[in-house]
């Protein structure tokens, strides 16, 4: 028999204090709604949008679902290898999409899938994908809720 200790509510009550991954994507900096490109796109244009929009990771979407992710790492990957990227295609390098969230989920959450691993989150309302989080992101949060408890003090 389990005890109701072992039990672990996966959608926690709201309470006072309750943040969502949808209300970090209203409130993060930088680019508003999801940035992404298509996997036909040519390397050089992610390249180009990546660091202009100042991001480490653009998600790939082929009919509004997402199929794919690109990442500065995997960029480097390939210059390191010297890969010449002028013709290649996103498709050609593309990593696997990256973990979905709902924009209820719990900020406990988004901070534990983080945690383990997860380079980013992709934010979906239903199936269609509006937003992106990372670790980044989590801090910048956090870090104006301690500026804001400490004005308010």
């Amino acid at each position: 028999m389990i005890s109701q200790q072992n039990i672990i509510d996966s959608q926690p009550a709201r309470r006072i204090g309750y943040v969502t991954a949808g209300q970090l994507l209203r409130n993060k900096r930088g680019p508003a709604g999801l940035v992404s490109v298509r996997p036909d796109q040519r390397v050089i244009e992610a390249v180009i949008l990546m660091d202009g929009q100042e991001l480490s990771e653009l998600p790939v979407l082929e009919d509004g679902q997402v199929v794919g992710n690109i990442s500065d790492v995997m960029l480097a990957r390939e210059r390191h290898y010297r890969v010449t990227l002028g013709d290649k295609t996103v498709r050609d390098i593309m990593g696997p999409a990256l973990m979905q969230v709902d924009v209820d989920t719990d900020i406990h959450e988004v901070y534990r899938l983080l945690r383990q691993g997860q380079p980013a989150l992709i934010v979906t309302r239903g199936d269609m994908p509006v937003g992106f989080l990372n670790r980044l992101d989590l801090l910048d949060h956090w870090r104006r809720q301690t500026v804001r408890a400490m004005c308010e003090a």
